[in-house]
């Protein structure tokens, strides 16, 4: 007689071997899942820091005075403007965000050196509600992750 499918037996032998796997595999899932979020957030603020400061070192080394700088920080990305001409941007990551207070952009002038008069602290949260904040100091070259 000829043998035609699989029986019943087979079937749920399989299903158990996959169902243990499963249970084996989903705690490794979940703890990646939460890595690649902090790895996300890292790198946000490690390049919002990096390009604040690039655009301040540029400000202070491209400066005339007919043109002023400003930096732009809107809810996903930041634009360095000499005038009205868009010299640098930095867009973050699908999962990060910066969260502004009733405006859709903050514009912070930059002087000869390249310092701001004004603090300010850019919050950055992630997809699942997680904030780090950047502190952008007056009058000093120091942009700083805030811990």
């Amino acid at each position: 007689m000829k043998k035609n499918g699989f029986t019943l037996i087979e079937l749920i032998v399989v299903l158990g071997i996959l169902s243990i796997c499963s249970f084996i595999i989903y705690p490794h899932i979940n703890s990646y899942e939460e890595k690649k979020l902090a790895m996300e957030m890292e790198h946000g603020v490690n390049g919002t820091i990096e390009f604040i400061n690039s655009c301040k070192m540029y400000a202070r080394n491209n400066y005339n005075n007919r043109k002023t700088f400003r930096l732009v920080i809107q809810s996903r990305e930041l634009k360095l403007y000499h005038g009205t001409v868009k010299v640098h941007s930095y867009v973050l990551p699908d999962s990060l965000r910066i969260h502004i207070d009733n405006d859709a952009s903050i514009t912070i002038p930059l002087d000869i050196d390249g310092n701001i008069s004004l603090g300010k602290s850019i919050n950055l949260y992630n997809s699942e509600g997680q904030r780090e904040v950047i502190t952008i100091k007056v009058g000093t070259d120091y942009v700083s992750k805030q811990k």
